[in-house]
């Protein structure tokens, strides 16, 4: 098929304006919702496909077919073109959203990704954890009752019932940082993950790099997330989370 000067100019402006549309949502998507290192853990990359392949190629690609100056018809064909654009823009941007990291809860010796549309935040006992940050996931320590009986009742029904485990019972959510020294007592040295195998050796090295610290500065948790399980770096002084590190914590 022979393009026109016209089809190709026509189509380079659908490209940039998509380009700059799906940029800004990209940015939103990576700097706000998912930042290092949740959308390893719990992205919804398929999603994400869809995006790329409707607003970046389809979409585009459409219009250098269709377009035809003069044609009959012609800002029908690219309205139908942007509507389909726009629909799985929307779609898509409603999933990604609703999926989003919305809890980091630390429970026992690991910590989990958990998306809002999980838990009932009624249950939620402290205000403070029912506000989430404009980045990243609200930070949530959650523990055992003291009870005993209560204790073994979460037990029997996690492993004879399947009901929720301790991560996904709001009612036992508590702030971070008020338990932080609990997280670190069961953070781990970063050392055992160099020891693991060479490809562990150069992530953690490049971690090391990227924050221009020590070995010694740093702990680790398993983080359980929807797509990967990965290390999560924590500070060894104040236990908050650093950035994630894609080997097995395990």
């Amino acid at each position: 098929m022979f393009f026109t000067k016209d089809k190709i100019k026509a189509f380079l402006i659908h490209l940039a304006i998509s380009s700059a549309i799906i940029g800004i949502v990209f940015a939103v998507i990576f700097f706000f919702w998912y930042p290092r290192p949740y959308f390893q853990a719990n992205g919804a990359w398929s999603v994400i496909r869809v995006l790329v392949m409707v607003d970046l190629v389809m979409g585009p690609l459409l219009t250098l077919v269709l377009f035809k100056k003069g044609k009959p018809g012609l800002v029908f064909d690219i309205s139908m073109v942007a509507f389909v654009q726009i629909a799985a823009l929307v779609y898509g941007v409603q999933v990604i959203f609703g999926e989003r990291p919305y809890y980091l809860v630390f429970a026992v010796d690991r910590v989990e990704v958990v998306g809002k549309v999980e838990i009932d935040a009624n249950k939620i006992k402290y205000p403070d954890l029912k506000i989430k940050p404009n980045k990243g996931p609200i930070l949530v320590f959650a523990d055992f009752p003291e009870d005993k009986e209560e204790r073994n009742k979460i037990l029997f029904e996690v492993v004879t019932e399947g009901k929720p485990d301790l991560e996904r019972r709001p009612e036992y959510y508590h702030p971070y940082i008020s338990n932080a020294d609990r997280v670190i007592q069961k953070g781990k040295s970063l050392s055992l993950l160099v020891g693991v195998n060479k490809d562990s050796k150069i992530k953690v090295d490049r971690f090391l790099k990227r924050y221009n610290g020590k070995l010694e500065d740093y702990l680790f948790l398993p983080m359980v997330g929807k797509n990967n399980d990965m290390a999560l770096v924590i500070d060894k002084i104040t236990g908050l989370p650093v950035d994630g590190i894609a080997v097995d914590p395990w």
